[in-house]
């Protein structure tokens, strides 16, 4: 799906609350390709920021030791900009590399198409792109990838650190 909006909206960590901690996110346009979240803005909701700083941009500064945080369910994502969808085939998401038990544990990968009227969380404009197993165990900083390619089963390499999960055709 080609989309402005791209986002992933958090239910809740494994110790049973709402508080979620994403240290670093990407999207990418090919599978192990590079990072596309540049040109647009970072965008939120519900969030506060671990490692000091206010804003969702330290979501997407590659470091583990701050990150978007949220108290309450809420997204974080990027919004590419009027005109410059993309087409979203993985994302990869980083726990916090000091609370790596408050990374996302039910969550969903979501998209808006350009000229979405309504971004806020509950709005309807959002389509639900993947809606992944709860994820029970993260390791200090990290990485796990989403293949948002229609594909079936879970695929984990353990050797990398970096686990693959596939969406469901």
């Amino acid at each position: 799906m080609e989309a402005r909006y791209w986002i992933v909206k958090c239910n809740g960590d494994s110790q049973g609350d709402y508080e979620t901690i994403v240290a670093n996110l990407e999207f990418r346009t090919s599978h192990g390709g590079a990072d596309v979240t540049t040109g647009g803005i970072p965008i939120q909701s519900g969030g506060a920021n671990e490692g000091g700083g206010t804003n969702e941009a330290l979501a997407f500064d590659d470091d583990a030791n701050t990150g978007w945080q949220s108290y309450t369910q809420g997204y974080i994502g990027y919004d590419f900009g009027a005109g410059n969808s993309k087409t979203i085939v993985e994302v990869a998401i980083m726990a916090s590399a000091a609370n790596p038990e408050l990374a996302p544990y039910n969550f969903q990968i979501r998209a808006a198409v350009d000229g979405a009227a309504d971004i806020s969380i509950y709005s309807n404009d959002w389509v639900e792109i993947l809606y992944p197993p709860n994820e029970d165990t993260w390791t200090s900083g990290e990485t796990k990838l989403y293949s948002l390619a229609p594909n079936t089963g879970v695929v984990v390499d353990e050797g990398a650190g970096i686990s693959s999960h596939a969406a469901s055709a």
